[in-house]
């Protein structure tokens, strides 16, 4: 998995799970044209903190993102990307938005 922070990402909590699920909840209600980058501006933050969160399973179990979530984690194991003009993480955000939306 690509690493693109210098440093951890800080913990994730609970509470921070169900605030981007209130962002994945609501990406769909803008007047701002969706793009990719408009996707990682909203999602990337939290969803890199999961991704390294030492306790992410117990953090997803039961979360209603959690196959969509484990699907595009899958899809860009090694540096895969779905989406090959994209950077990774622009990519991994993407994959997420159509896993659920599509």
């Amino acid at each position: 998995m690509c690493i693109y922070y210098l440093h951890t990402p800080a913990k994730m909590n609970s509470d921070d799970l169900i605030k981007l699920t209130t962002v994945i909840d609501n990406i769909n209600d803008t007047d701002e044209s969706i793009t990719s980058t408009y996707f990682h501006a909203e999602l990337w933050d939290g969803l890199n903190r999961l991704m390294h969160d030492a306790n992410r399973d117990e953090l997803i179990d039961g979360w209603k993102y959690k196959g969509d979530f484990l699907f595009t984690d899958n899809c860009h194991l090694n540096e895969n990307k779905q989406f090959k003009l994209m950077s990774w993480d622009h990519s991994y955000v993407t994959c997420l938005y159509f896993s659920i939306y599509h």
